[in-house]
């Protein structure tokens, strides 16, 4: 099937299944307002020139599988919830204000991860994480920061499910079940979101970069969640309240017992028991012990760290 002038397809309706597989499109073809309610194929086929889908209708599986292009393929203003990129030559588009389904964890999403969900088989996490990784680059050479942030977090959520399933469940996870057998733990959302704080496992291939990767997820969202990183930096900075039952100690030996503000010096000396873990805080007329150095040294680089991802999360979010 050849198509060597100009084609107009714009507004046509196609009710039954719209078949392009192997044809050839010459010169610029504009598929505007045109509605597929049947499933739609662009397996193999050639555009030479610009091509145009804007407020397309694509209401059954749709495909672009092998297409090639030498100039940009436009999809804008279409709902994406039909189309598959799987073996979809991703570079040769650009997506513009377009409605991508979303998981069930509510970020943005494509028809192949929950075809993959639904069937519980099908697309591999590895071509997943190679469709999402893709598709981030396209938005950067697109200028667009916010689907970037978007595929980035979809890139890193595919390694870290993908590292889950080849070695296991892990030990938090192992955990969590057999408390649930005893005591009914209810909400089946909690229990998703419990069963993705996976550990290391004995039998693991890349121990330390899963454990990397599920932190990096823990504790600041791939570096997309400026809430959850400033959550957990605040946790880090008031935990240190609670390692002042160890000290350091003034002269008046004050404890986490004598929180009770009997007096203006007891808290005064609490706060400044508290304040010597804080990085970069000197605070003289305390008498720590190896415990505490160690503490010490803990809450510092937790501190400092949660702090530089909380710094790198909030620029993302500030600059998408």
């Amino acid at each position: 099937m050849e198509f060597k002038g100009p084609t107009h397809l714009d507004g046509s309706f196609f009710f039954d299944k719209a078949t392009f597989n192997n044809a050839i499109f010459h010169e610029y073809s504009n598929f505007e307002k045109t509605r597929f309610y049947g499933p739609a194929s662009f397996r193999h086929a050639l555009f030479k020139e610009w091509t145009y889908f804007r407020n397309v209708k694509f209401l059954a599986p749709t495909t672009f599988a092998g297409t090639i292009s030498k100039e940009t393929i436009l999809i804008e203003s279409v709902n994406l919830s039909n189309l598959s990129l799987l073996e979809t030559n991703i570079e040769s588009f650009q997506f513009t204000e377009c409605t991508w389904p979303r998981g069930k964890d509510g970020h943005r999403t494509i028809r192949d991860e929950l075809l993959r969900l639904e069937l519980k088989n099908g697309t591999s996490l590895t071509k997943l994480e190679e469709i999402f990784r893709r598709l981030k680059k396209v938005s950067r050479e697109n200028n667009d920061e916010m689907q970037s942030s978007t595929w980035h977090y979809k890139e890193k959520e595919m390694l870290r499910k993908k590292l889950r399933e080849e070695n296991g469940s892990g030990m938090i996870e192992n955990t969590y079940s057999k408390v649930c057998y005893y005591f009914p733990c209810g909400i089946d959302d909690f229990q998703q979101k419990i069963s993705k704080l996976v550990t290391l496992t004995e039998n693991q291939r890349t121990p330390f970069m899963r454990f990397l990767n599920t932190a990096y997820w823990l504790v600041s969202g791939y570096g997309e969640e400026p809430l959850r990183a400033g959550a957990w930096l605040l946790l880090f900075i008031f935990g240190a309240m609670f390692a002042t039952i160890l000290g350091p100690h003034s002269v008046h030996d004050v404890t986490a017992a004598s929180l009770v503000f009997q007096t203006p010096s007891i808290s005064g000396e609490f706060i400044k028991s508290w304040l010597w873990y804080m990085p970069l805080m000197k605070i003289s007329g305390l008498h720590p012990t190896g415990w505490n150095y160690l503490l010490k040294a803990l809450f510092n680089v937790a501190i400092s760290v949660q702090a530089a991802l909380f710094g790198f999360a909030l620029r993302n979010k500030l600059r998408r």
